[in-house]
């Protein structure tokens, strides 16, 4: 862990065990529902990096005798693997489309969502029943986006496109270059040059050929990838 990492976590551990820091660190300038949900979060990454290095297992002795932070520290899972979806999605994104992608039902969806936004990480930028939300920073979402493994991410662009595609058609027809973009990051190269190249016949009608070029361009280099793919594909299984 790096210093500046510590100099945040280790004020979180302590206030979560009760352990006087006797100045050895800054005080953090967070709210009461940041000072309730960073710690837990802190632990979720803790977990999380040594399980990319080893498989780990987590006991609870009694769930049912359990103290309330440890409660909330199982509470805190799917709310964080919710903000992961919302961050894939991208910095704002809609409550139509993450209810899709996640498939979750509206009552614990709705929850999770109040929860990001009383840990002040999501605000509210329209009202329901259009209802979308924005990470508050883009460093918020970045961590959120990096959290989970490169394989996870690829999974839900596929999803967020899929849902695009077959779902808010509208969006697909209007802002091609996003089903591009996951297309992109879902690794599915084929089907994202396609739509690359939907999205820069879009923005050549429009007169912006900036744009149109920066989509071809996107488009060529997949093209190129994928062509190398199958060509040393083909080599190797003779």
């Amino acid at each position: 862990m790096g210093t500046s990492r510590v100099q945040v976590v280790a004020p979180l551990f302590a206030a979560l065990l009760s352990i006087p820091l006797a100045g050895r660190y800054p005080p953090l300038p967070l709210t009461s529902a940041q000072q309730r949900r960073q710690p837990l979060a802190a632990l979720l990454d803790q977990f999380e990096g040594l399980a990319r290095q080893q498989p780990i297992l987590l006991l609870f002795e009694s769930v049912q005798w359990a103290d309330p932070t440890s409660i909330e520290l199982l509470d805190l899972a799917p709310i964080k693997e919710l903000a992961q979806v919302g961050a894939a999605i991208g910095r704002e994104f809609s409550y139509a489309l993450l209810h899709v992608v996640t498939g979750r039902d509206e009552a614990p969806l709705k929850s999770a969502l109040l929860q990001l936004e009383d840990a002040e990480l999501l605000f509210r930028t329209r009202a329901p029943p259009d209802a979308g939300y924005s990470f508050k920073h883009a460093l918020v979402q970045g961590a959120a986006y990096e959290s989970p493994l490169k394989s996870r991410r690829q999974v839900l662009h596929r999803r967020i496109a899929d849902a695009l595609r077959e779902r808010f058609t509208t969006i697909a027809e209007s802002e091609p270059e996003i089903v591009a973009h996951h297309l992109s990051q879902s690794g599915l190269a084929e089907a994202a040059v396609e739509w690359w190249e939907k999205a820069a016949e879009r923005a050549m009608h429009a007169s912006a050929f900036n744009e149109a070029i920066a989509h071809i361009e996107k488009a060529s280099g997949l093209a190129v990838i994928r062509r190398a793919i199958l060509a040393l594909t083909q080599f190797w299984c003779g």
